[in-house]
């Protein structure tokens, strides 16, 4: 009953996609984009706003649950898990699409970003190393026969642009979250364009660690 790339099998299915801790004005925009251009024309299709650590929906609901770069954002990831357990069918199966590092796995020889980025670390209340961690934590929530890939993510300098333009976006999505660690606006916007610098320069090495993990739910 929701979306994403397989778009035949996904108007057939009863699919739950979770998005991540998106704004109502997100959410809103990418409901526009995918219900007026990627979806029109099918019925199947419904949209929700839902609190991933406790939904409306009844047990044992859907076939499927894709989670896709959500986990990373939760303070507590196994509650939602425990909740897509709840809600999919048995005999069902629960993907979860996460990074692994992201923002920290960067090295450069400068010294006082490095001690920036240890500082946020400590600070944050979710975990962005989460990704390693996701196939214990389906399996705790109940989830059986799990499996794992783990693909790695790199960026040598012809292909540094696009990633630069992206983590910028990020990074001032994220500020609300990080003028707290660094206690001033302007503390915040010097790190962000510190680390911007690092990752156009050769020496500073860069890679994430993408996690795809597969449970199913036992009959």
């Amino acid at each position: 009953k929701l979306l994403f790339n397989a778009f035949e099998l996904f108007a057939q299915e009863n699919f739950l996609l979770h998005f991540s801790q998106l704004t109502l004005g997100f959410f809103d925009y990418f409901f526009f984009r995918f219900q007026n251009f990627y979806f029109s024309g099918e019925k199947n299709i419904q949209f929700f706003h839902e609190d991933l650590n406790s939904t409306k929906f009844e047990s044992h609901f859907f076939d499927y649950a894709i989670c896709r770069y959500v986990l990373e954002h939760l303070a507590d990831p196994l509650v939602a898990i425990k909740e897509a357990f709840r809600i999919i069918k048995p005999g069902g199966s629960y993907i979860a699409i996460d990074m692994d590092g992201m923002l920290f796995n960067i090295f450069s020889s400068n010294t006082e970003f490095m001690k920036s980025l240890d500082k946020i670390q400590k600070n944050l209340n979710f975990d962005l190393f989460v990704g390693r961690k996701i196939p214990s934590l389906i399996e705790k929530a109940g989830f059986t026969n799990v499996s794992w890939n783990c693909q790695l993510v790199q960026f040598p300098k012809d292909q540094i642009a696009n990633e630069i333009e992206l983590t910028e976006q990020r990074l001032n999505f994220a500020k609300p979250t990080l003028i707290p660690i660094f206690e001033t606006e302007l503390a915040t916007e010097n790190f962000i364009q510190t680390y911007l610098s690092e990752m156009k320069k050769n020496t500073s090495t860069l890679f994430y660690n993408k996690f795809i993990v597969v449970g199913n739910k036992p009959t």
